[in-house]
């Protein structure tokens, strides 16, 4: 029992030692945020608590590049480029669950910007973010605790998860995927309007399965 114990103990160090974190924080006065996931498996997103962006970057490997932040024209770029990985992963990936990059991030933001995330496999997640976001990803899985903002997805593949509220229009067209509101399924594409509302919740796919629950 105390050998398993110490077992446990050394593999908990050892990956809390393994991981590496670096941290950028900045204020903008850019009503737009561009986000390059290249190098990443995941990213969430997090209404930040004051004017200021913290970008954190958690990663496996040893000799992973720092995040990339620069202004350019209207709009604030934030680029994850130079991660290291086993190319091997790459080939096998669509057989295997592990991980590609064994990298992530996460992104505390003000509210009310307007997140553009650009990727290939990449899964985001938002917490709730309190602004409009535009996703354009080859596959993943996206998820959103709740809608606060208009949302623009475009994938060729993965799964979307969101709840939504009632006076939200929605257009989802998924070519051979699968559309779920309410436990209920319904025929892509998917269109409801609501009048006086300018609330939107696009999705464009050929093969992603969307899942909605509304308040």
């Amino acid at each position: 029992m105390k050998k398993l114990f110490f077992l446990s103990l050394l593999l908990l160090i050892t990956t809390c030692f393994s991981q590496q974190r670096k941290t950028q924080t900045l204020a903008t006065h850019q009503k737009e945020i561009e986000i390059f996931t290249e190098g990443l498996d995941n990213i969430t997103l997090i209404n930040s608590k004051n004017n200021q962006i913290e970008v954190s970057l958690f990663n496996e490997n040893m000799n992973s590049n720092d995040v990339s932040i620069s202004e350019k024209e209207n709009s604030l770029k934030i680029r994850f480029e130079g991660l290291l990985y086993n190319s091997e992963n790459v080939v096998f990936r669509k057989f295997i669950t592990k991980r590609l990059h064994r990298s992530y991030a996460v992104l505390k933001i003000p509210k009310n910007k307007r997140i553009i995330v650009y990727g290939t496999n990449v899964d985001v997640i938002s917490k709730n973010y309190q602004g409009d976001l535009a996703i354009y990803i080859d596959k993943g899985v996206l998820k959103f605790n709740m809608v606060r903002g208009n949302i623009i997805l475009s994938l060729y593949q993965g799964t979307v998860y969101a709840t939504i509220s009632n006076h939200t229009n929605i257009y989802i067209q998924t070519n051979k995927g699968s559309i779920t509101t309410k436990g209920k399924k319904k025929i892509s594409p998917f269109v409801k309007l609501v009048k006086n509302s300018s609330k939107k919740f696009i999705i464009n796919s050929i093969n992603a399965n969307v899942i909605l629950n509304s308040l």
